[in-house]
């Protein structure tokens, strides 16, 4: 089968597409033929360096999976031989503490997909039948591969981290990325008042046609606090979403009211930063970080989808052979929500 191979990272990284062989099942596990992937910020992290890569040569990406199942082990009775379906973002046990208490994502025993063991961007996957879910009726295929995430970590992070009022202020830092633009969706059918930032010109409007009519666009002209004071009678936001990290975290933290959340969901840049903690405290913030979502969640986003109100954003869908073109659309953030990989 064909496999996308990261054969040196860096921010020009190396990538190959190769020949390995089809993976043998276990017999817990499904066979996936893999029919989309996401490119998630994970995974470029990943390419840059910016997150340790397995020392495996020939690890293979991708935990945003949709597809169908070719093969099911001998153990394996919740699925069966063309179901179509979804991964979540890691294995897990099933009955472990934090599997028990609804928290797989942090499972003592987890690994994560495209990560700990091999992922999507392939023409087959073999997961365990746990970390699989059939996609719900409704739902394309496409799009059942963005449920886990960006999906279900906006809404983990929208409703059970920050929970979101109707009517409360959000900012998101990286509106027009692909979980940006997730989190900004979500936040807008829970009803909050939304306010994205985003540093490329070609996606306001564009931001602006899915129903988030204020973006602020990021220049040298006038901090993102000063922006949003003034948008909000000099209160700030009751909620932050920083996507991006160091490079605006100081801003969002002063973009925040008293009492405010701040949600750190992504790192970009990889560098420490030094934050005046006096900010902090006389604001009585409460700085949150957070990755990764689990099957509630996931759940939550299906039933917010199916509600039909907004369909996830797939501005992109690539070759395995055109990776480079795909990773360089992403990080010169010329392309707006997620790009995906149809092996």
């Amino acid at each position: 089968m064909k496999a996308l191979i990261v054969d040196s990272i860096g921010q020009n990284p190396k990538l190959s597409v190769r020949e390995i062989p089809v993976p043998v099942i276990k017999p817990s596990e499904v066979l996936i033929k893999v029919m989309y992937a996401g490119l998630c910020g994970h995974d470029l992290a990943v390419m840059r360096g910016l997150i340790g890569k397995n020392t495996n040569p020939l690890l293979i990406l991708g935990h945003e999976i949709s597809g169908q199942i070719m093969a099911v082990g001998d153990e394996v009775s919740s699925h069966k031989i063309g179901d179509n379906v979804f991964s979540t973002l890691v294995t897990f046990c099933g009955h472990c503490e934090q599997c028990s208490s609804g928290n797989e994502y942090r499972c003592a025993s987890r690994n994560g997909i495209g990560h700990g063991i091999p992922g999507g961007f392939a023409e087959f996957v073999s997961l365990p039948a746990k970390s699989v879910l059939k996609i719900p009726e409704g739902i394309d295929i496409k799009y059942a591969c963005l449920l886990s995430c960006p999906m279900g970590v906006a809404v983990r992070s929208s409703q059970s981290v920050a929970r979101i009022k109707r009517g409360e202020s959000v900012l998101i830092t990286g509106g027009g990325g692909g979980l940006g633009i997730h989190l900004a969706l979500v936040a807008n059918y829970l009803g909050a008042r939304v306010i994205v930032s985003t540093s490329s010109p070609n996606k306001v409007g564009q931001i602006e046609r899915l129903g988030i009519s204020e973006v602020v666009l990021i220049n040298n002209e006038l901090p993102l606090s000063e922006v949003i004071l003034a948008m909000t009678e000099d209160q700030g936001v009751s909620i932050a979403f920083d996507t991006i990290g160091a490079i605006t975290f100081k801003e969002v933290i002063r973009s925040t009211s008293l009492n405010g959340r701040i949600i750190l969901l992504g790192e970009i840049q990889g560098s420490p930063i030094n934050i005046n903690l006096t900010e902090m405290k006389f604001r009585e913030a409460r700085v949150f970080g957070l990755t990764g979502a689990s099957i509630k969640h996931i759940e939550s986003a299906i039933g917010i989808l199916q509600s039909q109100k907004f369909a996830p954003v797939i501005s992109g869908v690539f070759r395995l052979e055109d990776a480079a073109e795909a990773y360089k659309l992403v990080q010169n953030k010329e392309i707006l929500g997620r790009v995906v990989f149809a092996p």
